[in-house]
């Protein structure tokens, strides 16, 4: 994340942008008998039906627009007619202006009434209006929906028990009932189901043409007697005679699997190696890619047994899943006596991957420069296994004065991290199957040799992860993570002004050496209905962590060195003991196609004990910033009513609690071009009293009053791919100060109570 903290400039960009958008003639490039669509209504007499159920069937829209302004129709304005670059990229960034046609007026009308049609309004009339001036045309579209049909009685009509028994299971799932509302879009996504329990259970040719409804709607009381039947199959003979059949299920007779980078585009000409195993065959070219084993994890598909869709898709997403596969394919023959064969294609992707970075920093007039490179091949042993590699080194040079009392004159900082990933559980875990999740390895080591100490850290895990519930549910689970810091070098100054300062505990515990062992368990709810719009989500991440438990039960038993505190512990370094659980909630509900409203929650506990007095810093909460309480920049909010008096205090300004609270409105104006409004709540506090951060403890009868408090705007450029976010602040409620300047808007200062932030994606 990055922040601009030089007020003078956001505030001169800001009027700049706001004065160039708001100050266009949105008209001012309409031809002679042009109108540009400014605004369009949908009025209902019926209040069950809203308008915006309506919003996605009018052909044409209007230029986006906020708070009056029409943003994205702004800059395209500002464009000249030539096509040179800066022209283009406002022609992109911006939205041309839309002319009205009075023909998709009556086209969308007409694709309303069959939509109420659709919905069980079988009276509904849809009418408009258009008001024409100032080279401007408003638009009002109004609907009389009139009373619904309602469903009177349903029935099956299916001679064949076996069909008769998988049609009721589908039905006791989502059931229609009787005098529920007529509406053929949703009896059409009860077909989708009920088909798909068909072909679970090998139905392959019966797709979802072959089921009807007949509806009676002669009642004349806006009722409708329904029933659902299957259509047999028709058929073809050679000569081109027309016959129909009962529909049976299939069965596997065969199943062929092509693995090579070659086999996708010219598959048996190519063929250099054969294996046979459990009846599946598996065809080789050349490069011998993808070895039995993982292959055969993945493909649910077996000779002998049933069709069935769900399994297929299973294959298809487990295959395709992999990181050195490029493309899967699959299809089915049908043969003679309702037998299937099976062909699986895998193609090859590129397994080598190769990623450098370089950066400049500067630091009080310091300069810099760091540069990364990796390196992965994501097929090391033929199983689809991941290695990496990551090497990272950085410099610093250092001007001016320095204390004489140094280690090294300039900063360095180096190290590599390791890693190696298996499509699969390497120990198989209980009530799982092994192609059902990963096993993660990883190591590395990092120095950082600085002034005034050299320090090292060290990190080893084991973590696994899968997925369940149809990929709804993802699961990690670190077996264990350890992390082990050391100075194994310190300046005198260091370590008279920190390491023996007893005036700052979380300042000397934080460059103390240590261990942290800890394991750890997440789990990720990602929720979206099949008819949800795209901006329309729910997420739930949790997260449940404790560190030192062995290592503390070890040393109890063993009886193992304590320091001159009655800390325990390794190796002459003492190790961390804390327990730390995150719960995360965001929500996302649409309310058009173009916008819509985010609510998001976050609440985390941590709490060291029994070894530990302080939590370590990394593992610390924080408060302000992009993705926080936008008001504030990045850990520069609280604990609680902690006063930093304006100093930049990091190690202090941290804590065992947090809270946020969000909620952000978000509409896309134009192209990429997105805005947002936003209210930001939250804090953090410190589990224990430290004398360094005093108002700094949560506590029952004030914590309420401790909630800081921001809004702002927010603009965003989406990429598809990404999404660059710019969002500026301004602080509401402050509690680290006194009385009546705790509202800031009656005391603004752009200086202290502004903040700029510019991130890569969503805050939640």
């Amino acid at each position: 994340m990055i922040e601009i903290r030089n007020s003078k400039y956001q505030f001169v960009i800001l009027i700049l942008i706001l004065i160039g958008v708001s100050g266009c003639n949105y008209t001012k490039n309409l031809a002679p008998g042009q109108y540009l669509l400014d605004n369009v209504d949908i009025v209902s007499d019926n209040k069950n039906i809203s308008p915006g159920r309506l919003e996605g069937y009018v052909l044409q829209k209007p230029n986006s627009s906020i708070l009056g302004l029409k943003p994205g129709l702004g800059i395209y304005n500002l464009a000249g007619t030539d096509s040179t670059f800066f022209n283009k990229l406002l022609w992109k960034i911006g939205s041309a202006p839309v002319i009205y046609n009075a023909a998709n007026s009556k086209y969308s009308a007409d694709q309303m009434e069959q939509q109420l049609f659709n919905w069980g309004y079988l009276n509904a009339e849809v009418d408009y209006t258009d008001k024409l001036e100032d080279k401007k045309a408003k638009v009002t579209y109004m609907f009389h929906p009139g009373d619904p049909y309602r469903i009177r009685n349903f029935s099956v009509d299916i001679q064949d028990s076996a069909k008769y028994r998988i049609m009721q299971r589908a039905l006791r799932r989502n059931p229609i009932r009787p005098n529920s509302i007529f509406d053929q879009d949703a009896l059409e996504d009860r077909l989708i189901d009920i088909n798909t329990a068909f072909r679970n259970v090998g139905y392959f040719s019966l797709g979802t043409e072959y089921f009807q409804y007949q509806a009676d709607t002669a009642l004349n009381n806006l009722e409708v007697d329904l029933t659902l039947t299957i259509l047999p199959r028709t058929m073809e003979t050679d000569s081109g005679a027309i016959y129909t059949q009962d529909h049976l299920p299939y069965r596997i007779e065969r199943v062929d699997i092509y693995s090579g980078s070659s086999l996708g585009r010219r598959r048996r000409a190519v063929t250099t190696d054969t294996t046979s195993i459990e009846n599946i065959f598996i065809h080789y070219d050349q490069t011998r890619f993808l070895n039995e084993r993982t292959i055969l994890n993945r493909c649910f598909i077996r000779p002998g047994r049933r069709y069935s869709e769900r399994l297929a898709e299973r294959t298809y997403q487990a295959l395709n899943s992999l990181s050195s596969v490029r493309q899967v394919t699959m299809g089915f023959t049908e043969k003679p006596d309702n037998l299937l064969d099976c062909n699986i294609n895998i193609t090859q992707g590129n397994i080598h991957w190769i990623q450098g970075t370089i950066e400049g920093t500067n630091a009080a007039g310091d300069l810099g420069i760091g540069a990364t490179v990796g390196y992965q091949h994501r097929n090391i042993f033929n199983g689809a296994e991941i290695f990496r590699v990551r090497l990272r080194g950085a410099y610093e040079a250092i001007t001016g004065s320095t204390p004489t009392d140094i280690l090294n004159q300039d900063y360095y900082e180096y190290g590599i991290e390791l890693g190696l990933s298996f499509p699969r559980f390497l120990v198989k875990l209980p009530n799982l199957r092994e192609r059902q999740g990963s096993t993660d390895i990883r190591f590395s080591i990092n120095n950082q040799l600085r002034a005034e100490y050299q320090r090292i850290f060290f990190n080893t895990g084991y973590t696994y992860k899968w997925v369940t519930s149809r990929n709804k549910l993802s699961h990690t689970w670190d077996v264990f993570d350890l992390n082990y810091v050391t100075m194994p070098k310190v300046s005198e100054l260091f370590q008279d002004s920190v390491l023996n300062n007893p005036n700052n505990t979380i300042l000397r515990y934080s460059y103390e050496n240590q261990f942290i062992l800890r394991a750890a368990y997440g789990l990720v709810i990602n929720s979206q209905g099949r008819n949800q719009r795209h901006n329309e989500y729910q997420v739930i991440r949790t997260n449940i962590e404790f560190a030192g438990n062995l290592l503390y039960g070890i040393s109890k038993l063993f009886h193992l060195r304590q320091d001159e505190n009655g800390y325990y512990e390794i190796f002459n370094n003492p190790f961390a003991q804390y327990v730390k659980g995150d719960v995360d909630f965001a929500k996302s509900i649409g309310i058009n196609t173009r916008s819509s409203i985010v609510f998001h929650a976050g609440l985390g506990v941590a709490y060291p004990y029994l070894n530990s007095i302080v939590l370590p810093y990394e593992k610390r909460y924080f408060s302000g910033g992009s993705n926080s309480v936008r008001g504030w920049n990045t850990r520069q909010l609280g604990p609680g009513s902690y006063n930093n008096h304006g100093v930049t205090d990091f190690m202090n300004q941290s804590g065992d609690i947090k809270l946020d609270l969000n909620i952000e409105y978000r509409n896309r104006v134009a192209g990429m071009f997105q805005v947002a409004a936003f209210i930001d709540a939250g804090n953090i506090w410190t589990i224990r009293n430290y004398e360094n951060q005093p108002n700094g403890e949560f506590k029952f009868d004030r914590f309420y009053k401790e909630i800081a408090l921001g809004t702002g705007l927010g603009i965003r450029l989406d990429f598809d791919f990404f999404l660059i976010r710019f969002d500026a602040g301004i602080k509401v409620y402050d509690p680290a100060l006194t009385g009546t300047d705790k509202w800031r808007l009656a005391h603004f200062k752009f200086n202290d109570d502004f903040a700029f932030h510019f991130a890569i994606g969503y805050p939640f």
